[in-house]
């Protein structure tokens, strides 16, 4: 017997739910794209070239390494920050009384008078203050009398800095400097250098031939320098004798003159009164 039953049909999908998917679908897809854009005008706003990378990755290094600051050292109860602001603002007592708390706090105090050496205001008192330090404060001065600005170089070298007792016992490294500085094109540099060698007389080999030079320098203050110094010498500056004579008797300079027979007196005696000296 044939079923003439109709089965039921499957409900059919409204075209209003094809619409509600295809319109959900639609919103999904544009909000990717446009997140997608997003990144991509980031990216191009802000280039992450190797210079940015670099300067990130050195930043996170040092974030990363730098641990907890040092204390500021301190003296009689103040800080090293204002010890140095008396040593630039101060008056006479008030520098030396710096200069010498400066000191006391030692090689902690170095940076701050390297920084120091280029305020004229406190260049000649920080000087002092590294030639008193000693050891440590050296490489900072030899380094300004070499490679420093001109006013720097003038005041180390003509200041006395170099004859500070604590630096006597480094003559080997301080001598080839005040040589060199014998040769500066600035007559206060090669005065300066020729007086600090005074307190560096025993390497005549080293010093000799520079001074010997200074003896006919061109600047009055450097030949009287150089005139006065040599009798430090002793029986090492015998070669410069009859240049000491030819001074003494000719230079156009009364004061060097009289100092050139000065050190003759004391160098050669004899020679001296065979000259007329």
């Amino acid at each position: 017997m044939q079923n003439n039953i109709r089965q039921p049909r499957q409900p059919s999908i409204r075209p209003a739910v094809w619409l509600s998917i295809v319109g959900v679908m639609m919103i999904c897809i544009l909000a990717i794209t446009l997140s997608r854009k997003g990144t991509s005008n980031v990216a191009t706003e802000q280039p992450l070239s190797v210079s940015n990378l670099s300067q990130r990755s050195s930043f996170t290094s040092v974030k990363r390494t730098a641990g907890p600051a040092a204390p500021e050292p301190m003296h009689n109860g103040r800080r090293l920050s204002e010890w140095v602001e008396d040593l630039k603002t101060g008056d006479y007592k008030t520098k030396g009384v710096a200069r010498d708390a400066l000191v006391a706090i030692g090689p902690d105090a170095i940076p701050a008078l390297r920084e120091a050496l280029n305020d004229s205001r406190s260049l000649n008192w920080a000087a002092f203050a590294l030639a008193s330090i000693g050891k440590e404060g050296l490489p900072v001065l030899l380094d300004a009398l070499t490679n420093g600005p001109l006013a720097i170089r003038q005041e180390i070298a003509g200041a006395g800095v170099m004859q500070v007792s604590a630096l006597l016992p480094y003559e080997k490294e301080i001598l080839p400097v005040l040589v060199e500085c014998m040769r500066n094109e600035n007559r206060m540099v090669r005065a300066g250098a020729v007086n600090a060698l005074q307190s560096f007389w025993k390497q005549p080999e080293i010093v000799m031939p520079t001074l010997m030079d200074c003896l006919t320098d061109t600047n009055a203050g450097v030949r009287g320098s150089a005139v006065t110094v040599i009798r430090k010498f002793g029986r090492d500056a015998d070669p410069a004798l009859s240049v000491l004579v030819r001074i003494a008797k000719e230079d156009a300079d009364s004061y060097v003159k009289t100092r050139a027979a000065e050190s003759l007196r004391v160098l050669a005696p004899q020679r001296a009164d065979q000259e007329g000296l």
